[in-house]
């Protein structure tokens, strides 16, 4: 029994994935971003959507279009339980833009046409379609799919638009200034006779253009229309398209490498950046650089063949989290990997409170590394060429640069690891300038102050060189620029506008940039607290780039009154909503970097982070 159920399974298997809209999307397609419907659903039902306020206001939009043919989104057609595709297709000059929108009937959709369009419907088969003009849409559909396809030839569109609005101005301008400096020397009846005369020369012109246009434009249209016919064609083939008779996005390796588990609600893939480059930029590019293409200067194909992108959005019960990997080809990941090889310094874990922290920005790079890898980047993305010295130029700036430059030196001064944290939000008042008018509108300035909230802030990055930072704090103090007290310069020498003092030292390898006296000296003579979780010193330490931003407590230290009018009623609901983000980029494993941003989604109410994020709009529209 066991031999039959295991062949049965895989038909079954094979059956059901035939139903599957994404099977219609070709091998060679560029980009696909697919909505996972039943994922949606089970985080936020369609009836739950519906009395949203941004439901209930798209319901109330198709109750008056339709004249009450529909009356809820349900009955639009859509089977919202099924994934959502769309594709982007390049090829040179062509771009094909497709939406796959799965229907559990076709009733809904055809109560959305309006009636001047349903004249236009035409049928193929059980397939209704819609062709709009030339350069519109191609809109497909029966009781299983709805599909919107838009193909454009962007250099037969290009060169239409060109003809179509081009009425010889210029050339009609100049013939009539030379007329009229000619006919000042002449009596008056010549020269109403020499100005009819040219006059008539001159509306000849313009009819002999004009049917020169009309000719070209008639040609032109003749090839859009042929290319709409193609694209017509291409679209049958894509809207038939079953498993068994093509070769789906499901053969292209890269993408299915890309799909994983499956659970996030939206995902991204954009293959091959320098195909898409091309397809999409290259025509205009030529067009605009006045005959000179950067492409025979530029080796885009080096710098982004083979290159990749993934995104998912995957909302969970108490957080949204966005992925994403960044996959490089072989040489461009050999020249990108060394400048993310930066060691941190630990001594900052000294200097940081957790919980008196509202946000934090660190970075984690090799200075070292990428002074060595910007030549090599620069020789390999600046190919050759003898016709261009720009290419020379660039190799010249190489060779300088390589000889000029001590990797190693540049990097004791500043290595490449550094933080910045945001540690508190005060008020301190601030001078401006404002003007006072008399009544004969003559102005004077007149200084005043105000109360504002700013941010205390403190910067840290790793430099070994004690003697270099001393002898550059020695010139401010001889300048008046800085005064020392205690350890610690203060920036005395600034401009005005500068709402905060900034005080700068040294300790521990690590240069110190901050605006708050008391935290610094805390620091200098090592009475400073510090307090971090494991998790948070991971997260800074391991990654090529970290941030966090609290923004519950953001939003409770800034006082009502500063918020804009229409939003300080929102204070105590965004308090009580809005939480943190946290921001992670990590070093490149392989030839990826990823990165992952998360939002903290608890609050009161909210059953899970998609529908938090509803709420948050809901309450947004009162």
């Amino acid at each position: 029994m066991k031999k039959y159920l295991i062949p049965l399974a895989f038909c079954l298997t094979i059956a059901v994935n035939a139903q599957k809209l994404i099977h219609k999307i070709p091998v060679d397609a560029s980009v696909v971003v697919t909505i996972k419907g039943d994922n949606v659903l089970d985080l936020v039902s369609l009836d739950e959507f519906s009395k949203s306020k941004i439901g209930s206001l798209l319901t109330k939009e198709l109750k008056k279009e339709t004249d009450e043919k529909i009356e809820n989104l349900d009955e639009v057609g859509f089977n919202f339980s099924e994934d959502f595709h769309y594709f982007l297709k390049s090829e040179t000059g062509v771009m094909t833009h497709c939406f796959l929108l799965p229907m559990k009937h076709e009733k809904g959709f055809l109560n959305i046409i309006p009636e001047r369009k349903k004249e236009n419907i035409q049928k193929k088969g059980n397939i209704s379609y819609i062709v709009d003009g030339s350069s519109g849409p191609i809109v497909m559909w029966n009781n299983q799919l709805l599909m919107i396809y838009v193909s454009t030839n962007t250099a037969l569109e290009s060169e239409y638009n060109s003809v179509k609005y081009d009425y010889g101005y210029d050339s009609y301008n100049l013939d009539a200034v030379e007329a009229v400096e000619e006919a000042v020397e002449l009596s008056y009846e010549e020269q109403q006779e020499k100005y009819k005369r040219e006059e008539e020369e001159r509306e000849q012109k313009r009819l002999e253009r004009e049917k020169k246009r009309e000719e070209q434009l008639a040609e032109l249209n003749a090839k859009k229309s042929a290319f709409k016919d193609i694209a017509l064609e291409n679209a049958f083939s894509t809207f038939s398209t079953t498993s068994a008779t093509h070769r789906s996005i499901l053969k292209n390796p890269s993408f299915v490498k890309s799909i994983g588990k499956g659970k996030e609600e939206v995902s991204v893939w954009a293959n091959n950046f320098a195909k898409l480059y091309f397809d999409a930029i290259g025509g205009y590019l030529y067009g605009m650089a006045g005959g000179m293409n950067p492409y025979d200067i530029i080796d885009i194909n080096k710098l982004y063949g083979e290159a990749s992108i993934t995104a998912k959005l995957d909302f969970d019960e108490h957080q949204a989290t966005l992925k994403t990997i960044y996959a490089l080809n072989d040489e461009m990941a050999d020249i990108y990997r060394p400048m993310y090889d930066g060691k941190f310094n630990k001594n900052f874990f000294k200097y940081i409170n957790e919980d008196k922290l509202l946000g934090y920005l660190s970075l984690n790079m090799s200075v070292e590394g990428i002074l060595r890898a910007y030549p090599e980047l620069m020789d390999n993305v600046f190919k050759p060429n003898d016709k261009e010295s720009i290419t020379d130029a660039v190799s010249l700036g190489v060779d300088l640069f390589k000889t000029l430059i001590d990797e190693k030196g540049a990097a004791e001064i500043l290595r490449g690891d550094m933080v910045l944290l945001l540690t508190d939000l005060v008020q301190r008042e601030v001078t401006y300038t404002d003007y006072e008018y008399d009544e004969e509108y003559n102005y004077k300035k007149i200084e005043k102050a105000k109360t504002e909230t700013l941010p205390d802030f403190l910067f840290m990055c790793t430099s070994n060189k004690q003697s270099i930072f001393n002898k550059i704090m020695n010139i401010g103090v001889r300048e008046k620029a800085l005064v020392f007290e205690d350890g610690i310069y203060e920036i005395i020498d600034k401009p005005r506008s500068t709402p905060f003092s900034l005080y700068i030292m040294q300790k521990d390898d690590i240069v110190f940039i901050g605006s708050s006296k008391e935290q610094m000296s805390a620091m200098s003579n090592g009475t400073y607290v510090p307090k971090l979780s494991g998790s948070l010193k991971s997260d800074i330490r391991k990654n090529a780039s970290s941030a966090f931003v609290n923004g519950k407590k953001i939003i409770s230290q800034i006082p009502a009154e500063s918020y804009p009018r229409d939003l300080r009623d929102k204070v105590s609901f965004l308090t009580n909503n809005i939480g943190g983000m946290t921001f992670n980029s990590q070093k490149m494993k392989g030839n990826s970097m990823k990165s992952e941003i998360v939002f903290d989604t608890q609050g009161e109410g909210h059953k899970n982070s998609l529908a938090y994020i509803m709420n948050i709009i809901d309450s947004f529209m009162d």
